[in-house]
């Protein structure tokens, strides 16, 4: 082996050649250790998803990891402890051998300590069903290795002799202390009837690690909660579910594809709780594409939302028609004989990233602004931060607000609540919308982050106002409307959005 392991290009000949891959390409990742004696590459794959490969170049690299190769397939047939899946172990030409697993996202273990622990212990309660001619002796099919180092694992139907016959040294003191040792070993035993139990046998911290998701556990919840007899993983699935949750993708015999957004903070369940009735309320619209909400799930430490997923792509020809759609929405007007039909707010409160926003209902907007959306933002900054210029910023802009609202009437609309680039896309038939936020709320407030950030075209804004014209004032009204988002994510990402949004309150009290 060389020094930087195996040649570049080496490696993909042989996993294309061997794995039958049309594409396999390297890949960078930080998640998943090599061990003490291995290299190891990650690799993207058109039939495995990520691959994580380990390579040896040592005499003993071949059986060492058909070793590991049967030891992952024996504790996988269990059902009882989550390993990768093996896949194969490839010969290297000149180079040695390696050992192709399937990848997972990983770090250290910490909340599953328990869960390991139980699955440990029906790990070596397990007993499986068979006439096997070994049945019930000690050993394995193969040998093993500890490090490169192979241990013998002939098949014996005595536990001490088993263990206690394998021993090599040419030291003197070794050999003389062994031969004392040995003698009476069997004392350690005594009174006791063991019986063959299936074991890891290499198992320390630097051998466990946790899903960030536990995806076992989730597909499991899945399965239960969703009545799902299929619950497979997307393995091409690339990710998001928004800056502050993880997701993963499944298919599924009852719904077909669906996206599940997960998040282990204590806020959780109310912000997915939010997002789907904000998903229910703008689907029963019927003025905008979202994806369809399908359930609210509780999992240790946290919940998880699913989804229908949506295959789709960023936002393009479609700019003009999303913006026809937004002013449709805006202009949705049900007919009901809700009590709190007229009013600003919504029937639960929903989040803007993880913190909540507080929805009771409100007859007045200018209020309703000023106190449960602006408000609430500058008590949470200051909170961590005495920050003199924004409470004497703040304590004029508050008396002025109802000024930039003269001369207007302000309806009640139902808001996406969160419209920016990152939260709308197009399919093949038009645009989609995700991740709301939502509330009965002033029309323009909508179109404010999304200027803050861009991404939304002139004809996505010609659209729009062709059906909800510009009303007086309605730039000022957007700043005021931006200073929200500022502040939100002053409080999501810290200091960084301290000046923009001290220089923007400044801005809106000169133009008064």
């Amino acid at each position: 082996m060389n020094q930087d392991g195996v040649k570049g290009g080496i490696m993909e000949n042989v996993l294309k050649s061997e794995l039958d891959l049309k594409m396999c390409e390297q890949v960078e990742s930080s998640s998943q250790s090599r061990g003490y004696i291995c290299e190891s590459k990650l690799f993207s794959t058109d039939k495995y998803g990520k691959i994580f490969v380990k390579f040896y170049g040592g005499a003993t690299s071949r059986r060492m990891f058909d070793g590991e190769y049967e030891s992952l397939q024996a504790l996988k047939n269990t059902n009882s402890i989550t390993v990768p899946n093996a896949i194969s172990v490839l010969d290297i030409p000149d180079e040695g051998s390696a050992l192709a697993l399937e990848f997972v996202e990983m770090q250290n273990l910490m909340k599953f300590q328990g869960k390991l622990g139980e699955e440990l212990a029906r790990l070596h309660l397990f007993n499986p069903d068979t006439s096997y001619e070994h049945s019930n002796k000690f050993g394995f099919h193969v040998n093993a290795c500890y490090g490169h180092y192979p241990v013998e694992n002939s098949w014996k139907d005595d536990w001490i002799v088993s263990r206690s016959t394998y021993a090599q040294t040419g030291n003197r003191e070794v050999i003389e202390l062994w031969s004392q040792l040995l003698l009476v070993i069997p004392n350690f035993f005594k009174g006791l009837f063991i019986k063959p139990s299936l074991l890891h046998g290499d198992l320390w911290l630097g051998n466990v690690g946790e899903t960030i998701s536990g995806p076992v556990i989730m597909e499991k919840i899945l399965m239960s909660s969703l009545g799902l007899s299929v619950c497979e993983p997307l393995r091409n699935h690339l990710g998001g579910g928004g800056c502050i949750s993880e997701s993963k993708a499944y298919n599924t015999d009852k719904y077909g594809k669906i996206f599940v957004k997960l998040h282990h903070g204590s806020k959780a369940r109310a912000m997915f709780d939010g997002e789907y009735a904000s998903l229910k309320a703008l689907a029963d619209s019927k003025t905008v594409s979202v994806p369809n909400p399908i359930s609210v799930l509780d999992i240790p430490q946290g919940s998880v939302f699913a989804v229908e997923y949506v295959e789709m792509k960023g936002l393009r020809k479609f700019q003009a028609e999303l913006g026809n759609q937004l002013a449709r929405l805006h202009l949705f007007n049900p007919a009901s004989s809700d009590e709190n039909s007229g009013k600003f707010g919504f029937h639960v409160n929903t989040c803007c990233g993880y913190i909540p926003m507080e929805n009771s209902w409100n007859d007045d907007w200018v209020n309703f602004y000023s106190q449960q959306r602006l408000e609430v933002q500058i008590k949470l900054v200051l909170e961590k931060h005495s920050d003199r210029e924004l409470i004497d910023l703040w304590s004029q802009l508050q008396l002025v607000i109802p000024n930039f609202f003269q001369g207007i009437e302000v309806k009640p609309s139902l808001l996406h609540g969160d419209l920016w680039s990152g939260n709308a896309a197009e399919t093949d038939e038009g645009p989609v919308i995700y991740d709301p936020a939502s509330f009965w709320g002033h029309h323009e407030y909508d179109l404010a982050i999304g200027k803050m950030f861009g991404g939304f075209t002139l004809p996505f804004h010609q659209a729009y106002h062709k059906l909800i014209p510009q009303a007086p004032g309605f730039e000022m009204r957007q700043k005021l409307y931006i200073l929200f988002h500022q502040l939100n994510h002053w409080n999501h990402f810290g200091e960084g959005y301290r000046q923009s949004s001290l220089s923007l309150m400044r801005k809106l009290l000169k133009h008064q």
